[in-house]
């Protein structure tokens, strides 16, 4: 109750204008209780405190100085879940969260997410043929994406480029008809249109497809083939910007096309600060 107390009295005050004089306090309780359950290495969280630090993250996320401490929460959460092979519901939603806003940092900051991806398999949602399912693959596939671009150049990566693509792919043919686009159009200039008209029957559905081109993104970026020396680096080159631009205007469209859910609007805003530079239209910058 406390972690809600504190996100909503900091939301509140970011939507008003005024001061935020209360959501401190709530913080603080919250603290008291997780602080020594955290410190604890022996201590398994329970699905309330999971989902407390969920809560609480977004409570950061609210700060225009975001410190992330809550992501050692998170990441705790999740790679303690490794030790319960029954997650409930509620602690498996504050799971994929926790994926959610690990890649979030992971994008603006050119890092590998630092949660045990491996700890996904034993979710419900992993293997489902819900929407919130095959939502949630392809996001852990992004995930492995980032792991894949953002790695030590020293470090060899768990899967290789080829593999990836693969899996990018096989998802977006295997994907249910209901994640096509409900009506489609790219009437550029009409309107005040600049960006790919692409409207979406509901959150999941333009959620895992903004996911599906972002990791279309980072692929195209980080193609291995791009570090040779050839007579086809050139072309390659030119390929590769190009698969990025129509991908980012796919992301930024998805986002201006469902403006009722709010966060397609915060997946094209952390590809922006990443690639942004793409855009070289002064109409769409």
């Amino acid at each position: 109750m406390n972690a809600i107390l504190a996100s909503a009295a900091r939301h509140t005050a970011l939507i008003s204008g005024t001061a935020d004089t209360i959501s401190e306090t709530y913080h603080n309780k919250c603290l008291q209780i997780l602080i020594p359950v955290l410190d604890d290495p022996c201590d398994v969280l329970d699905e309330n405190l999971c989902a407390a630090i969920i809560i609480l993250r977004q409570y950061e996320e609210y700060d225009e100085n975001d410190e992330r401490c809550h992501l050692f929460g998170s990441t705790r959460m999740v790679n303690t879940n490794t030790l319960n092979t029954s997650p409930s519901s509620l602690r498996d939603a504050a799971n994929w969260v926790a994926l959610r806003q690990e890649i979030h940092i992971s994008l603006t900051t050119k890092q590998p997410v630092s949660i045990i991806l491996d700890a996904y398999h034993q979710s419900p949602n992993f293997n489902s043929d819900s929407e919130d399912g095959w939502a949630n693959r392809i996001v852990f596939i992004f995930a492995k994406v980032l792991n894949y671009a953002f790695r030590s150049e020293d470090v060899v990566p768990d899967e290789s480029w080829i593999s990836l693509q693969e899996q990018v792919e096989n998802w977006n043919s295997a994907k249910p008809s209901y994640f096509d686009p409900l009506w489609t159009g790219n009437d550029r200039g009409v309107q005040g249109t600049l960006f790919p008209r692409v409207v979406m029957l509901g959150t999941a559905q333009a959620n895992a497809m903004q996911h599906y081109h972002l990791a279309k993104i980072l692929l195209a970026a980080y193609d291995p083939r791009l570090q040779k020396l050839g007579f086809d680096t050139r072309r390659l080159r030119k390929e590769s910007e190009e698969n990025v631009l129509q991908n980012l205007r796919m992301v930024i469209g998805l986002a201006t096309s469902n403006p009722q859910i709010e966060i397609t609007f915060m997946h094209a805003s952390h590809i922006l600060t990443a690639c942004g530079d793409y855009l070289t239209d002064p109409d769409e910058q």
